[in-house]
């Protein structure tokens, strides 16, 4: 109990001190003048809060850090705070070499190869030094070009550079150092080592030398354990208050990770972001969090509805964010949500799917599972406290309610609660019992999650929430009508729901729609419908839906025909239609979709009427067709499309024919369970691989590859056969007839036939023979 008051105590702290910097941050933007800086404030504050940790290593040279916990929690936060302490009280340093051995190297220090520990350690020091001469970087380019034409079969390349840097570099960095004061910083190691291996192969000189320092960071506590000598220091954490600490020096380095992706605003705009997205997930994924777990895609819609995320602007204007354009509001919105869980991921923050914490230790995995176990943050509810003005966002599973005051963040606003969470709530609870009656009092709600819950009607006090912006009725599988029965309107409740920006009805086994339901949906921008019942939508459902850009109809069963009004779907971005009956698409549909970037088509078994309709979708990126079964159509034909990049096809029986010629821009595609696929034409493409399994389908007899300048290597290692017909060529635009040539290759580049080895038995059994030119204008010599 004294360490959970001691974590509250410290967070409290914390936050009052965030309070004043965002304030003051506000008031800087406002006034156009620079922002405060956070490091003082946050150097001062681990010192004054952490007594019981010693960030500042002394007494040993080398240094060791598990992280927290058994998930060896933290460890990015704690690098980043013991190399500043170590800078602090025995820097400066001449140099600073930092290696992160991510993705994992071989286990130990004395295996071989490129990818071990030494030569990363070896690359990393010589980086730091100036060292990486010229003919270092001939060889490391031709060891990635060969390991790419390659398929990473050959391995001289690798031999070439392993020597070099070991016979060559590693000398200078002994030369080097040998007098000179330095910090090694090793992070991410997963497997034990012996660190006088350091010295031995990479020759770095041992840290006793002009008072150097080795930081050693590892991401398994064995590895730490076995590893580490008998006199070095170890930074061990069992302090709670530490943990919170920590997990404020997360958020401020998850904020520099998100500008550095976004390249947008500061670094301190970010951070008060991060701090709002991360007091918003603690709610979310309170102690007894529900069994059915929230997707990253559902927790970016709550943070974007609750207006912390930046927004786009509605009127569809396109937006730059570093070298990303971004077209739509749902593209931007998943961009930045996605950024930030990637950083709440990297610095121990929040991880998906979550995972309640059952014990004190399992409850150091995250900062997320470690405030929800210990109770910080959020704070207990009744039901009689529901329309206090203090509550801001609320959640209730079943009897237990939590919510997050605004005392934290927002003190001095003056208004009901914007967020409540019902997720999985029973019959039996109070407040789901009472809910039409609660509803009425929580008129300023922006969001309203009440997935999966046992609702058989919609509350009619839904639809005085005039202020929502989302509603999830994700899993409502007892939902079968969405009008109320406790009203004697005809009208849905949904009707009134004109600010709402996110419908999530995925699992809603509905099978009737009105049109009143769609009416004045202007602000829609996101609308899920997956598993409904319904066989059609009233004609003129979408007709008001002018900024809707994601509508999602997976394994609507029973859904026989689409609307013409969708037509009027303008901003659509995002089409996915999946386990329907429909057989064509509405006349014009595509005509009017010029933003359709991406269009999914599963198991649409009945559907014949297919590209002639989708190739007037001029801004189409990416297209996937799977599970498509009509015997009518034997050919597909999609021929150069101005804007198509990604094409995929799975299982097609019946498609004997297909052509992508001519579009350009086309740089992937994959294809799989075409049995009756005999002709393929992928000339005059942007296509940048070709995956194996393509000439190796088993009827396929003509493949052709003219104009493709982009496909720089090919499967010969994994072909088990080549069609009669096989023409590529990288040197012509891709016009005219080549059926005359049963095999004719002609590349600008050697390197191509990287892969080719003797047990190609495309050749060897068939004894297939055919011309191999090299295009006079080829610019890589062959090695």
């Amino acid at each position: 109990m004294h360490q959970r008051l001691q974590a509250v105590h410290a967070w409290c702290t914390l936050l009052r001190l965030e309070q004043c910097i965002d304030k003051n941050y506000l008031t800087c933007a406002a006034t156009a003048k620079s922002p405060p800086t956070h490091r003082c404030h946050v150097n001062r504050l681990n010192r004054d809060r952490c007594p019981d940790v010693n960030f500042n290593p002394s007494g040993s040279n080398v240094s060791w850090s598990s992280g927290v916990g058994p998930m060896a929690s933290f460890t990015e936060a704690i690098t980043v705070r013991v190399v500043e302490g170590l800078s602090e009280e025995f820097g400066p340093f001449k140099h600073v070499i930092k290696v992160d051995l991510k993705p994992s190297p071989m286990p130990t220090a004395d295996g071989g190869g490129i990818t071990s520990i030494k030569h990363q350690l070896a690359i990393a020091a010589a980086k730091e030094l100036g060292l990486l001469d010229q003919e270092y970087n001939r060889l490391k380019q031709e060891y990635e070009a060969v390991q790419y034409y390659s398929y990473g079969s050959n391995d001289l390349a690798s031999y070439n550079l392993e020597h070099y840097v070991k016979d060559k570099i590693v000398p200078w960095i002994s030369r080097k150092l040998s007098t000179e004061k330095y910090l090694l910083v090793v992070k991410n190691l997963r497997w034990w080592i012996e660190p006088s291996n350091f010295t031995r192969d990479v020759r770095l000189p041992p840290p006793s030398w002009e008072n150097s320092h080795w930081f050693i960071s590892t991401i398994t506590k064995y590895a730490g354990k076995r590893s580490k000598s008998s006199g070095d220091q170890v930074i061990s954490i069992h302090v709670h208050a530490v943990v919170v600490v920590l997990a404020l020096y997360s958020l401020h380095h998850s904020a520099e990770h998100i500008f550095n992706m976004t390249r947008q605003e500061n670094k301190e705009y970010w951070h008060h972001i991060a701090l709002l997205c991360f007091h918003y997930a603690t709610l979310i994924f309170t102690k007894h969090s529900p069994v059915v777990p929230v997707t990253s895609d559902e927790l970016i819609h709550q943070w974007a509805a609750q207006g912390i995320l930046p927004r786009m602007p509605i009127n569809g204007e396109e937006e730059e964010t570093g070298n990303c354009t971004y077209s739509s509001r749902c593209a931007y919105m998943h961009r930045v949500g996605r950024i930030i869980l990637e950083a709440f991921q990297k610095y121990s923050l929040l991880r998906l799917p979550y995972s309640p914490a059952n014990n004190a230790d399992r409850a150091t995995g995250t900062a997320a599972q470690f405030f929800s176990y210990h109770g910080l943050i959020t704070e207990d509810i009744t039901v009689d406290a529901l329309f206090e003005n203090k509550k801001n966002w609320i959640t209730f599973v079943d009897d237990h309610g939590w919510h997050v005051s605004r005392e934290w963040l927002s003190p001095k606003e003056n208004r009901g609660a914007t967020a409540l969470i019902l997720r999985g709530c029973s019959q039996q609870s109070l407040i789901f019992s009472k809910l039409d009656h609660f509803l009425l009092k929580l008129c300023f709600l922006r969001i309203l999650d009440l997935s999966y819950t046992p609702l058989k009607s919609l509350p009619s006090s839904v639809g005085s929430l005039l202020y929502l912006r989302l509603l999830s009725l994700r899993g409502c599988h007892d939902l079968e009508t969405l009008s109320s029965t406790n009203t004697t309107s005809s009208n849905s409740p949904l009707s009134t729901l004109y600010q709402l920006e996110i419908l999530d009805m995925n699992g809603v086994p509905f099978s009737h729609l009105t049109q009143d339901v769609a009416n004045q949906k202007s602000n829609l921008i996101f609308l899920d419908m997956s598993y409904s019942q319904v066989t059609s939508f009233p004609p003129n459902f979408f007709q008001g839906m002018s900024n809707l850009e994601e509508l999602v109809l997976v394994n609507c069963s029973k859904l026989v025909e689409l609307p013409p009004s969708m037509v009027a779907l303008s901003s659509l971005t995002t089409l996915e239609i999946a386990g329907t009956q429909i057989k064509y698409f509405p006349k014009k549909i595509f005509d009017e979709m010029q933003k359709l970037q991406s269009l999914k088509l599963i198991d649409n078994k009945k559907l014949f009427s297919l590209l002639e309709s989708i190739s007037r979708a001029q801004g189409l990126i990416g297209l996937h067709i799977e599970g498509y079964e009509s015997s009518m159509v034997e050919e597909i034909k999609l021929e150069g499309h101005p804007t198509l990049t990604s094409f995929i096809l799975i299982r097609a029986p019946h498609i004997r024919r297909l052509s992508l010629r001519g579009c350009r821009k086309l740089e992937s595609v994959k294809f799989k369970n075409l049995d009756a696929l005999e002709d393929l034409d992928l000339s005059a493409t942007a296509i940048k691989e070709l995956l194996a399994g393509i000439p190796n389908v088993p009827h396929l007899r003509r493949l052709i590859l003219v104009g493709v300048p982009s496909l720089r290597r090919f499967p010969w290692h994994m072909l088990g056969r080549l069609p009669d017909v096989f023409y590529l060529d990288h040197c012509i635009e891709g016009n005219g007839n080549h059926s005359d040539h049963v095999a004719r290759i002609r590349v600008s580049d050697p390197r191509f036939f990287h892969s080719f080895c003797e047990n190609f038995c495309g050749f060897s059994k068939r004894r297939t023979v055919f011309p191999i030119f090299l295009c006079p204008s080829r610019t890589m010599p062959y090695k």
